[in-house]
């Protein structure tokens, strides 16, 4: 036995790395969502990335959401709907598409303010494309001449756009990093909590043994109980688990140990088992439970384990074993005469 401060992080580590991995995939991804910073090159490809479902370049389908640059805004003066929506041509570079809007639209509103400064200045939009064959009988109505050729050839028609909200997308964004932050986070501090308890148990047993300290294998020559298979020591009225890290507990102290198997299926189908043992202890006048994960030796580990149980029924009476009725009830009535 060696001192292994280290112990079981493994899996604690490799949670940690995917999910910050997580993290900073969808942050890295979200930015130009969330802060609306960067280049605005960044800004337009990074949200294309996201919301594009097509390869095109721009909306070309029925549903499409696109971030698109604005780099002009002219107002057709084409209202639809009882007057209530006005038809807007938007340059977005490569390609001219009619936008349909509210008066009052304030992304519409915006555009306008801007004005030519658009074309220095481009803003980025979300919009949401619509099918539509109006839009061809419109372009022939507003562009009837021979001259307007160069234009209508950068007329996307059969479709139209609408400016369309980001809100949503933002508030699942900031979900989903507040949410990959909490899972790195937790990550994180469970490896370091990991071998913070690995330390001070370690000095438990040296405040127990100090002569252990320099020797620690020694404790195998010494101990009450020994069980290599499961890690499992008795030294000292303590019982000492090395194996998902290093526990110790007085055996003075616990109240009641019982052992459990845990079954992972995928469809119905088991894929592995673990077996831990909960111990339930007193200290400081307060009931407490560890789930201590012990190996599994299959069918063999439950015998191992009996094995134990019957060490400390023998030496150590006073702790309930298993988890039948007649346990759970003597643990609850020990609890409320404690209280009491």
């Amino acid at each position: 036995m060696k001192e292994r401060p280290y112990k079981g992080i493994g899996g604690h580590l490799l949670s940690a790395i995917f999910f910050i991995l997580i993290f900073i995939a969808v942050l890295w991804y979200s930015l130009p969502l969330l802060f609306s910073f960067g280049s605005f090159n960044r800004y337009v490809d990074l949200s294309n990335a996201m919301y594009k479902y097509r390869s095109s370049g721009f909306p070309a389908y029925d549903g499409d959401h696109w971030c698109i640059p604005v780099y002009g805004i002219y107002d057709t003066e084409y209202v639809m709907n009882d007057d209530s929506e006005v038809i807007y041509l938007l340059d977005v570079g490569d390609a001219f598409y009619y936008m349909k809007a509210k008066y009052d639209d304030k992304v519409i509103a915006g555009l306008l303010e801007a004005g030519d400064s658009l074309l220095e200045n481009p803003q980025a939009i979300m919009v949401e494309a619509y099918a539509d064959s109006i839009m061809d009988e419109l372009t022939e109505e507003l562009f009837p001449d021979e001259e307007d050729t160069e234009i209508v050839e950068y007329i996307v028609n059969g479709i139209y756009i609408e400016p369309r909200s980001m809100i949503f997308e933002q508030v699942v964004f900031w979900g989903l990093n507040i949410l990959a932050f909490c899972f790195a986070f937790a990550g994180v501090f469970s490896v370091f909590n990991r071998i913070k308890k690995n330390r001070r148990n370690y000095e438990k047993l040296y405040d127990i043994d100090p002569s252990l300290r320099n020797d620690l294998a020694s404790l195998k020559d010494h101990a009450e109980y020994i069980d290599e298979k499961l890690k499992i020591y008795v030294y000292k009225a303590h019982l000492i688990i090395d194996y998902k890290g290093f526990d110790i507990y007085n055996l003075d102290s616990i109240r009641w140990i019982y052992h459990e198997i845990r079954i992972r299926r995928v469809y119905f189908i088991p894929v592995y088992k673990k077996y831990s043992l909960n111990i339930f202890y007193e200290e400081s006048g307060k009931h407490k439970r560890n789930d201590v994960l012990i190996r599994h030796w299959g069918k063999k580990t439950e015998q191992i384990v009996f094995e134990l149980y019957k060490f400390i029924i023998d030496r150590y009476p006073h702790i309930i074993i298993g988890y039948d009725k007649e346990a759970r009830q003597a643990y609850q009535e020990l609890k409320k005469g404690k209280v009491g």
